[in-house]
Order: structure tokens, then sequence, then C-alpha cells
């Protein structure tokens, strides 16, 4: 007898958080905000849904009848949820952002759900009968989201929870894609419904989940692995688990901080180019506004750590425990590092001596945990992923050079899509790229960046992996610099070509989806 299979089903943990609390009294805002509690969501004995706030010093809850969800800042890990009844508003902050989005979609789903079932029913229970009522105080845990209760939630008028609550539309956010032609799409006869992202994300490997693990603990982790392993999109998982404001999210160089949506490590440190004493760079860091971010600072990230100097490592190890008076390792900040050592050394000028991190006597000191990942994602040739590890241990066997010889006349070329050539500089590459852009056929179509910051405008065009001005015809070559959507395939690397411009944007097919 065969099982049936379990439901998709989200559940929604305990959200830790700081809450601002504002209340309206006679024309006047009071507010308190309440930091580190945790709030949970959960059902009294009326079955009415409840979010309760839990601190150290002050426990209160609140009656989710009716309210509005604002969400423009999820990302930076703030949200309100405004109570039309009491006139109280909830401001939530220094949230981890995927945690907060995750607490937020069941909220605003079970409430579209309550909305259909109470929908033409009894009228509830008023105050007086509430408070004559015999049944005991309680508070029970909201089940887990469903994948039915969400698709429900989504039919209504077709807005997704979060952009509906309580039957009134939130305005859609100028220069929004509209739904409608996509719904159509997904709604239309023989079409083969796909679950929600929310409720199939894209997996952790076992070895992922080991870090993350670590990370939870409170752990100083270094994670390593060999091209194609996943380290980019762990490092994202990981960035929106962690509070954003004591969260400091930095890479080596400006290209690799721009891909996290960080800054350079030495823009964090505060440091200048950290090439002067230890005094000279203590002398930097104690000013005051770069000494509040060290303080304010209890997870530091650092991507592509493998080009950090060792020595530039063992200052900054020395300022951290200086600047916050904390003779713990680092100052008592947790790192979390990322890198391959077997890719990227540290730059360091001509006739200095190259030092890596793991060289120091700061790094034994500060990292607790390192872990490798293994599991190659961006290749399925067991063959070709044996040979690629070799050749990053700098070992190329007579078998594996003979076996990669036989590839030189092969024709790698799929649906117009052509075979990356590499090159040493990037002068070679711009000027292979432009020689067969100007072969192609067609018109020109020339997309300039907006900069907010004219003043920045060079800093930006030398730390950003694409140019200020980007010229595209169909039929050229493209290549994504950043991640888009993983689960898709759409990942830093992933190849394409532009096959059409519609509406000012431009279609492009790739490997895995037309887009």
């Amino acid at each position: 007898m065969e099982t049936p299979e379990k439901e998709p089903q989200v559940s929604v943990p305990p959200l830790q958080c700081t809450v601002t609390v504002e209340r309206t009294q006679q024309g006047r805002p009071h507010c308190s905000t309440h930091k580190g509690v945790r709030l949970m969501l959960g059902r009294n004995a009326f079955r009415d849904m409840i979010l309760r706030m839990e601190g150290p010093r002050h426990s209160l809850q609140w009656s989710l009848d009716k309210f509005r969800l604002h969400t423009r800042f999820l990302k930076e890990g703030k949200a309100t949820i405004s109570l039309q009844d009491t006139n109280t508003n909830l401001m939530m902050s220094n949230a981890p952002p995927h945690q907060l989005l995750v607490f937020l979609k069941v909220l605003a789903g079970k409430k579209a759900v309550a909305a259909e079932g109470t929908a033409g029913t009894a009228k509830a229970l008023t105050a007086r009968q509430r408070l004559l009522s015999d049944r005991p105080v309680a508070f029970e845990e909201i089940s887990p989201l469903t994948l039915k209760e969400y698709k429900g939630a989504r039919k209504r008028e077709g807005r997704p929870p979060l952009k509906e609550v309580n039957g009134q539309k939130q305005q859609q956010q100028p220069g929004a894609s509209p739904l409608s032609s996509k719904r159509k799409m997904q709604d239309s006869p023989g079409r083969k419904s796909k679950v929600s992202r929310f409720f199939n994300p894209t997996l952790l490997t076992a070895e992922q989940r080991k870090v993350v693990q670590a990370v939870s603990s409170g752990q100083s982790v270094f994670f390593t692995g060999s091209a194609g392993t996943g380290k980019s999109f762990l490092l994202q998982r990981l960035v929106g688990s962690l509070p954003p404001e004591s969260t400091f999210i930095t890479a080596s160089t400006g290209v690799a901080a721009s891909h996290i949506g960080g800054c350079t490590l030495h823009a964090f440190a505060g440091v200048g180019t950290g090439e002067g004493s230890l005094e000279q760079c203590l002398r930097l860091a104690s000013r005051k506004a770069v000494a509040q971010q060290w303080r304010q600072c209890r997870h530091l990230i650092v991507d592509e750590v493998s080009m950090v100097d060792g020595l530039f490592f063992e200052k900054l190890e020395a300022v951290a425990r200086s600047v916050r008076k904390n003779d713990k390792p680092f100052g008592g900040i947790q790192l979390i590092l990322c890198g391959d050592f077997l890719q990227l050394p540290p730059v360091t000028k001509r006739g200095e001596q190259r030092v890596f991190c793991f060289q120091t006597p700061a790094w034994e000191r500060c990292v607790t945990c390192t872990l490798e990942l293994t599991d190659v994602k961006r290749q399925d040739d067991p063959e070709f992923i044996e040979i690629l590890q070799a050749v990053r241990l700098g070992r190329c066997s007579e078998a594996a050079a003979e076996k990669l010889q036989q590839t030189v006349n092969n024709c790698v070329e799929r649906d117009g899509i052509k075979a990356s050539r590499l090159c040493t500089h990037r002068d070679d590459v711009d000027h292979i790229n432009s020689v067969h852009l100007n072969d192609l056929s067609g018109q020109e179509r020339v997309f300039v960046s907006v900069d907010s910051d004219l003043e920045q405008q060079g800093v930006l065009d030398a730390n950003t992996p694409v140019g200020r001005r980007l010229v595209l015809k169909v039929g050229c070559q493209v290549m994504l610099t950043k991640n888009l959507e993983v689960g898709r395939g759409l990942v830093n690397g992933a190849r394409g070509v532009v096959t059409a411009f519609t509406h000012g944007n431009t279609v492009m097919h790739t490997m895995c989806c037309d887009k």
C-alpha cells in the first residue's frame, strides 16, 4: 500500500527582531521600542489569529483582525503591521530578511484563507460575549501554511497574499510588471501548473546545511570549494538569515562586493589601503563613525577571502580587538569567510612577499570551523568534473591532457549559444566582443546605466563587472554576471543569445529557459 504524498507546507518559526509599537491616542503618537524580542503567530480560544511578542521585560499580544502590511523595505529586514481597529503600528526591524518574508507570507496567507472562510457565515462574537465566555485563555501556535491555502489566497482577484489583505487592494508599485498576462498563461487549459518556489525552494545540500548550522551556532566559519559548488548561492542564504543591523557584507575587491550587495573589506575597516603601520591603522579606525561601525558589527561576511593579504588580515584582527575593547579573537565578531585559495591568491606588488590568510596566527585564533563544498552543481559529467578538480590542484595527468586534446575540434554550439572563450586580460575580451558584434547585421540597441551619484560614477564603473554603456544586437552572445534566479539556472556565468527586443525589454534564450 502506497503512502499518499504529503502536501507541501511552510511552517513559521518565531521571528527574532526589534519591534517599535506606535499607538495613536487622542491624536498623539506614543512609541515604545522592544529589542531582541520574539514574534509568534497563533490562535486564541475563539480561533482568532493572534500576534504575540515575548521579550526579556515585556510580553504583549495583539488580535490580527483587520490589518495592513507594509513591506517596501522587506529586503532590509523591516516591515510594518498596521492594526486598523486600535490605530497601532507594529514596526519590525533588524529581522533576518528571509525569515521575515516567510513570517509575513504565512500571516497574509492565513488571513486571506480566513477571509474566504468567514464570507457569508454567522456574525462573529461580540466583545461582551467574549468576556462572558467560559472558554479557557489559550494560545496555540498557528498551523503551517499549506499549498492549497496558498493557491486559494493567490486566486483572490489574482493577487498574491502580500499584495492584498482583507479584500483591500494595495497600490502596485510604480514600474512594477503587470501580472495579468502571466496569470492567464498559467491558468490556460492544458498548461501544467507549477508549484510555487515559496513551497519548493532550491534545497541545500548536506554540505551546505552543515555550513548553515555552524553559522547559526555562532562559530566563525570558513567554507570553500571549487567552482560550481554553490558558494555564492549559500552566501546569499546566509545573508538572508542574519540580522541586517549587526551584519556587514564585504569582499576583498569591489567587483566581488558588487555581486553580493556589500562593500570592500577596506571600506568597512576604515583603514585606507591598510599599507600603513598598525598604529596608523588604529588611528584611522578610531574615528567616531568608523569606530561606531566596528562596535555595531556582530557578524562580518568576507567573500573571496583568498585575495585578502595575510598581513592585512593580521592588522584587522588587532584593530578589531582594540577598537571594540574586546580581547576575544577579532574582537568577538563572528567571521563568515568564503573563497577558494586554489583559485585567486592575494594581490601583492612586485617583489613583495605573498602571505595567505590561513598562514597567519590570527587565522588560527579566529577561524574555528573549516568546511569544504565538494558537490559540483554547474557540471553533470563525472569525468569532466574529475579533470577540473585535478587541474584545480595543479595536477594534469597525461590521460587527462589527452582527453582534453580530443575535444579541440568539437562543435559545442547549441541553440545559437557558442562556447565561451577565456582570455587573460579584459582588453582582449573587449576587442573580441567588439569584432563579433560588428559582424552581426541589424540595428544596435544601446543601454546606458543611470547613476544616482554622479560624483561616484568613476568608482562605480571601475568596481562593477559591466560597463556603463552596453551595446546589443539580435544574435549577440551574452553572459550573466550576477545571480538572478538560482532555481531557474539564471546564475552568474550563465550563457545565452539575444533573440529579440520587445517593448523596451531584451529577450534572450539560455540553456535553461527563455528570459
